[in-house]
């Protein structure tokens, strides 16, 4: 085989994780890391520590916790930015936790939109992307999923 015709093994995308709480750190690590492609090369819990590791291992993607016990993850994009010019920043939002965890409790739509004291539509978009963040196809099928990801408590 000649050097043009030899197969190229593709650069993994470098992950960093930004998550203070375990279980969910874990899941999401374990999951995203068993995807071909993707390398998890550091896990945090918190914004000071994403910063740090940030520098150290310049990921391509972070994924970062909405709350932190040391901040809010939204402020913190533009730190982690500085720290890793190159890596895009996906946030995780506590509402779609909030409503996964009342899915697997078993209430309604309408119950969801008034535990979280949010508009009916609002409460079937959080649904919705909670489904969709999940591949799932249904309310029980995303509770099924979360639940073998470790994703509730």
């Amino acid at each position: 085989m000649s050097p043009s015709q030899e197969p190229v093994t593709p650069v993994p995308v470098r992950l960093m994780l930004v998550e203070d709480h375990d279980m969910v750190a874990e899941a999401i690590a374990m999951a995203l890391g068993g995807a071909p492609g993707l390398e998890v090369v550091a896990r945090c819990g918190s914004v000071t520590e994403a910063v740090e590791e940030a520098r150290a291992h310049l990921p391509d993607v972070v994924v970062l916790d909405r709350r932190l016990p040391d901040g809010d993850g939204v402020a913190a994009i533009a730190r982690i930015s500085r720290a890793a010019p190159e890596a895009r920043v996906l946030v995780l939002t506590g509402r779609e936790r909030e409503t996964l965890q009342l899915l697997a409790e078993g209430v309604s739509t309408d119950q969801v939109s008034e535990r979280l004291g949010v508009a009916r539509n609002t409460a079937r978009n959080h649904i919705q992307r909670v489904l969709q963040k999940l591949g799932a196809r249904s309310k029980l099928e995303a509770v099924v999923i979360a639940r073998r990801e470790g994703l509730l408590d």
